[in-house]
């Protein structure tokens, strides 16, 4: 198995524009492996995931990256489905510690960065975000 693709790995010794520029290569090899991440939820937890906050009073998502960035992402809110987000995000927050695992609902979500904008995933509902 080949994070990033085993074609354009073995393109950095067969295609030509790569041949002569490995720097180029390393720039797409990165940008092809390190530009989507999906993280799956927990029942138990308060948001419905451990990494993933999202307020549903301020439409604010917020994470912290592996390095240690905290992120906060104002006003995001989907144009299809919000209210059912919303409705199960605030179902987790209410719903009783002891209830969760058994009851609660995970939540998972999905970031993928397209260069120009970030496309943020929740279960089926999709969010484009230009970058600023």
């Amino acid at each position: 198995m080949v994070f990033g693709g085993k074609k354009l790995f073995k393109g950095q010794h067969t295609l030509h524009h790569y041949r002569n520029n490995h720097k180029l290569w390393v720039e797409d090899w990165e940008q092809s492996r390190y530009s989507e991440m999906t993280i799956s939820g927990r029942k138990d937890a308060k948001y419905g995931n451990f990494v993933f906050t999202y307020v549903s009073e301020t439409k604010n998502l917020h994470f912290t990256t592996l390095n240690g960035v905290a992120v906060e992402i104002p006003n995001l809110q989907f144009p299809y489905g919000q209210e059912n987000i919303e409705k199960i995000i605030q179902t987790q927050v209410d719903k009783p510690s002891n209830l969760k695992k058994e009851h609660g609902n995970a939540v998972a979500w999905s970031v993928e960065d397209h260069g120009d904008y970030y496309i943020f995933k929740n279960a089926s509902w999709i969010f484009l975000r230009r970058k600023t």
